[in-house]
């Protein structure tokens, strides 16, 4: 109970710096279903001229390797503008692994969606309601 506590204060400060970093910072997030134990999260922010994304799966026990990702798109006026698909990264016999860090250069007046559709053990697909997603705008 006392790691947990201190786990939650921990990532509680961490959000507050991400969303206290620079001026007019924003962030957003979200998560998916549970599965096999385990469950995605996705968080996206704005930090100067970059809009960042990071995924992270969290289990209850643990697995021989988790693999969360991140992928990152911009939409100008809802069409399509770019997109960074290089988040995913390995944690061998974990029960927690953050992804790597990945950005787009940030536009006034246009949306960003990030997902984390990780995976863990020998499952190279998962059901699409454990992906994680969360939208940003930056205004």
């Amino acid at each position: 109970m006392k790691k947990t506590l201190r786990t939650l204060a921990v990532g509680s400060i961490a959000l507050t710096c991400v969303l206290t970093s620079g001026a007019g910072a924003q962030a957003a997030s979200g998560h998916g279903k549970k599965y096999h134990g385990c469950t995605n999260s996705i968080s996206v922010w704005r930090t100067g001229s970059k809009v960042y994304a990071q995924g992270k799966m969290t289990c209850s026990g643990s697995h021989s390797v988790l693999r969360p990702d991140a992928a990152l798109s911009s939409y100008k006026n809802g069409k399509l503008q770019d997109i960074n698909i290089h988040g995913e990264k390995g944690c061998p016999a974990a029960k927690s692994c953050t992804s790597k860090k990945i950005s787009l250069k940030a536009h006034k007046g246009w949306s960003y969606h990030a997902t984390n559709p990780g995976t863990a053990d020998a499952d190279n697909v998962w059901p699409i309601n454990t992906n994680a997603s969360a939208w940003y705008k930056y205004r």
